[in-house]
């Protein structure tokens, strides 16, 4: 019987790993559109209402190309974005991871989306943001 040298067991494990790696998970994803961006601190109590205190510590992206400066706060299993754009209309976003790989049930990623959604729709009306005229309620991609 032929042995398999332990440096060959390294390098498969090693090519599955980074090629399971490409693929990083799918995601939930809810975006709803407002006038004028949301008030960070509000938006904070609203959601520490919602879910009790954060997760990870907020943090605040600078503009990054033509991305719009944003604020990243983190509660329960998602993560919730505030943008800030100097012109046109503000959006306020979340994301939450639901599977790793390939695979996740549509049925699972639709429901986590809607309740992203709904809790967006919490924060700006509890807030008083104002969806833009004409403008879609909640976006899902």
């Amino acid at each position: 019987m032929k042995r398999i040298h332990p440096t060959s067991l390294c390098i498969l494990f090693g090519a599955l790993v980074s090629f399971e790696g490409c693929d990083p998970g799918v995601w939930a994803n809810a975006t709803v559109p407002v006038v004028s961006p949301i008030d960070s601190v509000c938006a904070k109590t609203v959601l520490e209402r919602l879910f009790g205190p954060p997760t990870i510590r907020q943090h605040f992206v600078k503009r990054i190309g033509a991305d719009a400066p944003s604020l990243w706060l983190y509660f329960g299993k998602a993560s919730y974005t505030l943008y800030f754009p100097d012109t046109g209309s503000a959006k306020v976003g979340a994301s939450q991871m639901i599977a790793l790989g390939h695979h996740a049930p549509h049925a699972t990623a639709d429901s986590v989306s809607r309740d992203l959604g709904q809790t967006l729709l919490s924060v700006r009306d509890a807030c008083g943001g104002k969806a833009p005229r004409g403008a879609t309620e909640i976006l899902f991609n």
